[in-house]
């Protein structure tokens, strides 16, 4: 049977925003034309706004609600990031939706340096590539199914996959990656969603515990991320922000008296944090709480809190929702001389590796 043909992915790179610019790199020509590829314009820059009949572009209104844009050397800048391929500009509500589409292996290269490093050891570099191929692939069909139009198959942020740009790209990753090309996971012959997380602190956590009715691999017991920097970390907040932080997200409470924690019967991690307050006792969803007070400040649901004085600290393990694969993990098994295909096989034991095209 004939292999499949590489598949482009669209990506959203910005959302939301009500205007966005657009320049050409390497002197190059950017070529705008309409959702049904009428020509528009040309030129080196174009600013473009969301307006009430429309989108803009330098200024002049035009009709359609879509925008494609491309070039003879398809290299484009915004904000400071770099961009290949055709970029789409879609106006929703009263913003605009950029959309990157690309080549999956382009794609998957760019995203090594956003959500790894590309100095990282070349077995872990493969093991994300195939883990994030996976992702994308389970997400691409998922969308196309469910919503056929759907402006965008996959987010450019930690809700999906990093992916910061052409800009991240290193020469060294194009050699690394085309080892894998065209592999992915299957679990029972069917692409799954391959979860993966910065680190586990030790342990990787079931899916069902992070999403309702989410199947994942197995938890597994991990050693091999005890030299990150992200297997522990502390965070302190005020009482009077932390009542602020839950107010702005619509759970008023009173004043806090105690503070406790329900973990899961099946992993080390935090189900329910157990506030007792002046009004009554106000449970709330340790995953629910990451969301409220940022996934940079609470890095993990795994962790300890109590009260230190005027403030909560918590104390924890562990970077991300723990599910699949430990990206530090993976490090610490390269470093110890392992192959990728080990470290699959470590972080999905019930998947099986398949090439695609």
């Amino acid at each position: 049977m004939a292999a499949s043909l590489e598949p482009s992915i669209r990506v959203a790179v910005f959302s939301n925003p009500s205007s966005v610019t657009i320049e050409a790199n390497e002197g190059g020509l950017l070529s705008i034309s309409d959702g049904n590829a009428r020509p528009l314009s040309k030129g080196r820059i174009a600013t473009i706004v969301s307006g009430p009949d429309g989108l803009r572009v330098n200024g002049r209104a035009q009709s359609s609600r879509e925008l494609i844009i491309e070039g003879k050397n398809p290299s484009y800048r915004i904000a400071g990031r770099t961009f290949r391929g055709t970029l789409h500009v879609v106006q929703n509500s009263r913003n605009i939706t950029v959309i990157n589409e690309l080549p999956m292996e382009t794609y998957l290269v760019g995203l090594i340096g956003s959500e790894i490093s590309s100095l990282w050891p070349p077995e872990a570099i493969k093991a994300q590539a195939v883990a994030a191929r996976t992702y994308a692939l389970n997400q691409m069909d998922r969308i196309r199914r469910v919503r056929p139009d759907a402006a965008y198959d996959i987010e450019s942020t930690m809700l999906d996959q990093v992916y910061d740009g052409a800009h991240r790209e290193e020469a060294n990753v194009y050699g690394i990656l085309e080892a894998t090309r065209g592999q992915v996971l299957k679990r029972n012959g069917i692409i799954f969603p391959a979860f993966y997380h910065s680190c586990c602190g030790g342990f990787t956590e079931h899916a069902h515990n992070v999403w309702n009715d989410a199947e994942g691999p197995p938890p597994v017991e991990d050693r091999y991320c005890e030299r990150s920097p992200k297997r522990y970390w502390t965070y302190r907040i005020s009482k009077a922000e932390f009542q602020r932080a839950l107010l702005r997200n619509q759970v008023a409470i009173g004043s806090i008296s105690s503070v406790t924690t329900i973990p899961f019967f099946d992993s080390p991690r935090v189900d329910t944090v157990v506030l007792e307050t002046s009004t009554g006792i106000e449970n709330i969803k340790a995953t629910e709480l990451r969301k409220f007070f940022g996934y940079a400040n609470v890095k993990s649901t795994w962790f300890e809190v109590a009260l230190a004085g005027k403030d909560i600290a918590f104390t924890g393990k562990g970077y991300g929702h723990g599910v699949g694969m430990c990206q530090w993990g993976a490090k610490g098994m390269a470093e110890e001389g392992y192959g990728y295909t080990d470290i699959l096989k470590f972080y999905y034991p019930d998947a099986q590796i398949v090439t695609m095209y």
